[in-house]
């Protein structure tokens, strides 16, 4: 097989590439929350679970385990027996991100994440898209 012929076989079809670019903002969205969160940091020494990180970051437990499911669908943390989470290696690029890209760590959580709110927003999800 030719190296053309290689491109071309690991090349998605065009209705899942245009899937990709319309849940791009969605994902950047998500990776800069869990940034900002500190959730690297949180889960850089042991495995826990959201109703764990919760309290001691002062956020809504269902919906920091729900965040992390997505997170682990991304390929950032696994999930591990009852409901904990580890970070997986690009997980660990998280530590790094927000210097890259010009920020500071954050020392405490500075935005809840509840079901009224979005990861990056206080406002509630049906304004922060800017659909109400």
């Amino acid at each position: 097989m030719s190296v053309s012929e290689e491109t071309t076989s690991q090349v998605l079809p065009p209705h899942a590439q245009l899937i990709q670019m319309a849940t791009a903002s969605w994902v950047s969205a998500v990776v800069y929350a869990a940034a900002k969160l500190g959730l690297a940091d949180q889960l850089s020494t042991t495995p826990k679970s959201g109703a764990e990180l919760a309290d001691t970051m002062g956020l809504h437990a269902p919906t920091l385990h729900r965040f992390m499911r997505t997170l682990a669908g991304l390929g950032l943390l696994t999930e591990r027996d009852n409901q904990r989470f580890a970070l997986t290696p690009l997980g660990e690029a998280l530590k790094q991100i927000l210097v890259a890209i010009g920020e500071e760590r954050p020392r405490a959580p500075s935005r809840s994440l509840t079901p009224e709110s979005g990861p990056i927003t206080d406002r509630p999800l049906s304004t922060a898209s800017g659909a109400g």
